[in-house]
């Protein structure tokens, strides 16, 4: 009889076990079957992004562009725009002129309420209405640049030129950056690729009798594409000789 009462007393130990596991098994499911439903009532919320809209992305000098930051995503707590030569903003929106003809980069940082930050960036060219202000020789004096950024330098001819020498002069200094190089005027073209390694860029190109049909512009860019160009210089010049008028 002893025996069968053991037996008895051990079997209802392992119904209570069961019983126990089964309870915390039933109260686990519940409790993370809530917690998914309470986690999927919320709304989603967009990453950090920022996002640039802009009216042109081309004008002359003195014209007024406009930048919109309204699309960046995320829960943002300042918006910062940086159109380089010391120029900036804050704000959504932000209006700009520029008052000389180049090449820019436009830069919106966005930060949240943590710290967190996202770069969107485009780019602008801007034009100088007056060709006769360009139609002789243009310098460009650049800011030191990290890769990968942009710069340009164009002029207008003047009406009645025909087959004029256009040249174009690029220099810097860098411990080490690839940067490309080009030249364009009228039917003629050039590009290169150049690794600077502690050394000063310094690199000539002229084309002579260019012939200009349609297009009466001419432009040079220097691009760092990766690296860091100090003490850059674009000089673009265009010699009439006996076609000046």
């Amino acid at each position: 009889m002893a025996s069968i009462g053991t037996a008895v007393r051990q079997i209802g130990r392992s119904r209570l076990v069961v019983i126990a596991i089964i309870s915390i098994i039933l109260v686990s499911s519940i409790g993370t079957i809530a917690y998914v439903r309470m986690r999927g009532s919320e709304a989603p919320r967009p990453g950090l992004r920022a996002f640039i809209l802009a009216n042109v992305t081309s004008a002359f000098t003195a014209e007024e562009l406009t930048f919109d930051a309204s699309n960046s995503t995320g829960e943002i707590a300042e918006f910062a725009w940086d159109f380089g030569y010391g120029m900036t903003a804050k704000g959504i929106v932000a209006k700009q002129a520029f008052d000389t003809s180049r090449y820019y980069n436009v830069y919106l940082t966005v930060v949240d309420k943590d710290g967190n930050r996202d770069i969107d960036s485009i780019n602008i060219t801007i034009y100088n209405e007056d060709a006769s202000a360009e139609t002789s020789g243009a310098i460009l004096t650049g800011e030191p640049r990290r890769g990968p950024s942009r710069d340009s330098l164009g002029m207008t001819l003047r009406a009645g030129v025909t087959k004029p020498t256009v040249t174009a002069n690029w220099t810097g200094n860098s411990v080490c950056a690839l940067v490309s190089v080009t030249l364009w005027a009228g039917n003629e073209y050039y590009s290169d690729d150049i690794l600077v390694t502690g050394q000063t860029l310094d690199l000539t190109k002229a084309f002579e009798g260019v012939e200009f049909e349609d297009d009466d512009y001419c432009s040079m860019d220097i691009t760092c594409v990766r690296g860091y160009v100090t003490n850059y210089r674009l000089e673009l010049s265009v010699d009439y000789g006996v076609d000046e008028t």
